[in-house]
């Protein structure tokens, strides 16, 4: 309370005007309360709430000189904030201004004075600037001395029962502090409003709030019954009377509120070109809840994303795959992307989750106003429980070749090279993965969602990615995400390099039939979530090895834990996983505990991008220097040039050495481009930062039809087809299973560790 008037002094000082006043206090009301209730601060890993930066937050007084309109209507208002539209009990960020600011969704705080005067009240001075869904609503509670207090409301001559009874009590015991017979006397009427308590109510407000005239109503409104609760708890904390018995307020811990705060979460929107993902900036992008009211309206910058704002969420065990139809619409939201030269586009059903940040990424296509076609609707559909899991048995692995000579002319293809032992091989993570979509119907509502199967060719990543969005969205915990990464990567490489259903005259490499393989969210960048996305950047090199050193991908069958169970037949399931990870397991534990104490994982050696080969390259930081540093300057360079982004072409000055100016870049497109929180910016070229930058550089240059550096050309030889170094060849291993000893061979680019010709 004393806050807001420190704002209030500070804002309006010089105000008159009632209505005014009243509009601007609830909006300070309304911005101060979201700050709190989505720890924005605390979020950046800051330990306050608030700050009087006037560029971010308002200003504030610590001592101010009372004016008696603002003490007046801050007594009187404070209760009260916007609420979003079609999320009650939530507050607004409320934004606001000196003047000028009318026409960008802030109240305007000049302009609020004149249609006051012109006889405008509050809540019409608030629908004017912030939009006619814009309403307000006041809060059920307020904690004074750690303890839980009800506003009241209104209470006068006549009345009676608990609440008047509760005020003449505070009366007695201010009367008793400060000497005054006449609040002491209310205590005689016992529960009922009568003539007593009427002239204890009005000395009240003469003698404490300094009231004059029509003022003085003997009415116990709210800034009187807020100012006789403040008095009260003066006077028992008084050394004439420190003890409490006489209050009848329920004692609550420190740490306690009277009701638990509605889940938030962020949001930033990003809007690029199809193609090379080039920003556009100057997009306006309209955010609006599921009835298609409109909640705010903002622009991409130069960057081509909208600031980060906060909205209400989805509860932290709202799950997609587990709620099936019955989801709530909190957290759930309709994103309008709108540029003058570009494709209109909706997305529907975006979600952002609690305590987590949504990062849907939208590319437009170019086109002119005089072909302006339909608005483009996207829906982001939510994954319905599966019937039901098919259990295939992980070491049946069927046998492309067992013939001996297959396992030595793998090796008779390294050149000469004969080691003792036989070295370890790593496998390539492929370039694209053939997806067969399948025939779907809607468990729940008995809807088609899919008439028609079809294949498409999806990126290794981006199905990784589409696989998660769609089974794990709204997953905030690290550890269980990277089991799950982990599990649906060396999943899919097992289905890839075991050719499982081309073996069955299938030209696809798995499905998204969820009985069998995984779900896929087809729209995922639409959907994105920063938790997901920055853990599969992270985490999709790694896979679950079969016992015994094989370097083979596992089949690590899993399924949700809730609607299905799998722990039993040594599966991992995904909500029991969350669960884990919430009590400080990590994910190599998760994975341990559900498939086996003696598995492990192990790491891909490289990734084959646009058929172009690309070495996994270790952490690069600030003094380091190589030809790889060199080769991510260029990176920079090719990007900021196209995108007019100066501080990216910065890091090439430095000529393979990791300096400042390289660091600043990669600081830079870990905010911007890879929207990371910002306690997961570091300026590290680490894997996630190296996949996200080597693919939008791609990006660029095979758009331009450019040669990309750094890559090695990946010609296709079939087996035992004979180079001077080895790229592409037939692999054939043998070992131990609880089923017996069992061999399989596959096609693979690979990569032998203990080789001179692979080391730097």
């Amino acid at each position: 309370m004393d806050y807001i008037k420190g704002v209030v002094h500070q804002e309006l000082d010089g105000f008159t005007e009632d209505e005014a006043i009243r509009a601007n206090i609830i909006t300070f009301v309304s911005f101060t309360l979201n700050r709190y209730y989505s720890e924005h601060y605390r979020n950046q890993n800051k330990n306050y709430h608030i700050t009087n930066d006037r560029s971010v937050d308002p200003g504030f007084i610590e001592r101010p000189t009372e004016q008696e309109p603002l003490v007046r209507n801050t007594d009187a208002f404070f209760s009260q904030f916007v609420e979003y539209p079609g999320h009650p009990n939530f507050p607004f960020l409320a934004l606001f201004c000196p003047s000028g600011c009318a026409n960008e969704g802030k109240l305007d705080q000049a302009q609020s004075r004149v249609l006051a005067r012109e006889g405008k009240k509050h809540t019409q001075i608030i629908k004017s600037f912030y939009g006619e869904n814009y309403n307000t609503r006041s809060a059920a509670f307020i904690i004074i001395n750690k303890k839980i207090e009800s506003f009241l409301g209104p209470l006068k001559f006549g009345d009676s029962g608990g609440r008047v009874n509760q005020i003449q009590t505070y009366l007695e015991v201010i009367g008793k502090n400060y000497n005054m017979q006449v609040f002491r006397k209310a205590i005689e009427e016992n529960g009922y409003f009568g003539e007593k308590t009427v002239k204890a109510i009005k000395t009240f407000q003469k003698n404490i709030l300094n009231r004059a005239g029509t003022q003085i109503t003997g009415v116990v409104d709210q800034a009187t019954w807020y100012k006789i609760l403040t008095r009260y708890y003066i006077a028992i904390q008084s050394p004439s009377r420190n003890d409490a018995s006489d209050s009848p307020t329920q004692q609550i811990p420190t740490s306690a509120e009277p009701k638990a705060p509605a889940p938030t979460g962020e949001l930033v929107v990003s809007v690029y070109k199809k193609g090379d993902l080039t920003p556009i900036p100057g997009t306006q992008v309209e955010i609006s809840d599921m009835n298609g009211n409109i909640i705010r309206r903002l622009q991409t910058d130069r960057f081509g994303n909208i600031e980060t704002i906060t909205l209400p969420a989805l509860p932290t065990e709202i799950r997609s795959e587990e709620a099936g139809g019955a989801q709530p619409a909190q957290g759930k939201y309709i994103i309008t992307v709108k540029h003058p030269h570009h494709e209109q586009v909706r997305v529907e059903y975006v979600k952002i989750h609690a305590s987590s940040k949504a990062t849907p990424e939208i590319h437009l296509s170019p086109t002119r106003m005089e072909d302006m076609s339909p608005i483009k609707t996207i829906k982001i559909d939510d994954s319905k429980p599966a019937v039901g899991k098919q259990f295939e048995n992980p070491y049946n692995i069927s046998q492309l070749s067992i013939h001996p000579l297959s396992f030595y002319s793998t090796y008779e293809f390294a050149h000469g090279y004969e080691p003792n032992p036989h070295p370890r091989i790593g496998l390539v993570i492929p370039d694209t993965i053939r997806l067969h979509l399948v025939v779907k119907k809607d468990l729940i509502t008995g809807k088609w969602i899919r008439t028609r199967a079809r294949t498409i060719e999806v990126p290794f990543v981006e199905y990784v990615k589409g696989v998660l969005h769609k089974e794990i969205n709204g997953f905030t915990e690290d550890e269980a995400i990277r089991a799950n990464v982990i599990a649906v990567v060396s999943f899919t490489l097992n289905r890839y390099y075991t050719d499982f259903y081309r073996r069955r005259d299938q030209d696809y490499h798995v499905t998204d039939d969820t009985s069998i393989d995984h779900d896929f969210d087809e729209h995922h960048l639409a959907n994105a979530q920063e938790p997901l996305v920055r853990n599969i950047e992270e985490f999709f090199n790694k896979y679950i090895e079969y016992p015994g050193d094989t370097f083979f991908p596992f089949l690590s069958q899993y399924c949700s834990g809730t609607g299905v169970k799998c722990a039993e037949k040594k599966q991992m399931e995904q909500t029991p996983a969350r669960e884990m990870a919430r009590r400080g397991k990590s994910h190599l534990e998760i994975i341990k505990h559900f498939y086996g104490s003696n598995f492990e994982t192990t790491t891909a050696a490289q990734i084959v991008i646009h058929n172009e080969l690309y070495s996994f390259i270790p952490p690069l930081k600030l003094g380091d220097t190589d030809k790889r540093v060199l080769n991510i300057q260029h990176y920079l360079d090719v990007i900021g040039k196209k995108y007019d982004q100066a501080f990216l072409s910065a890091a090439m000055d430095e000529n393979g050495l990791f300096g400042d100016k390289t660091k600043e870049a990669v600081t830079l497109f870990q905010k911007h481009y890879m929207k990371l929180s910002p306690g997961k910016i570091n300026g590290i070229l680490d894997l996630k930062t190296w996949y996200a930058l080597l693919t939008r550089y791609l990006k660029v240059v095979n758009n331009g039809n450019q040669r990309p550096m750094g890559a090695a050309s990946l010609p296709l030889h079939p087996a035992g087809y004979y180079m001077p170094h080895p790229q592409y060849g037939l692999v054939c291993k043998t070992f131990l299973t609880l089923y017996g000893p069992r061999s399989y061979c596959y096609y693979t680019y690979f990569w032998e560790m203990n080789h001179s010709y692979y080391q730097y």
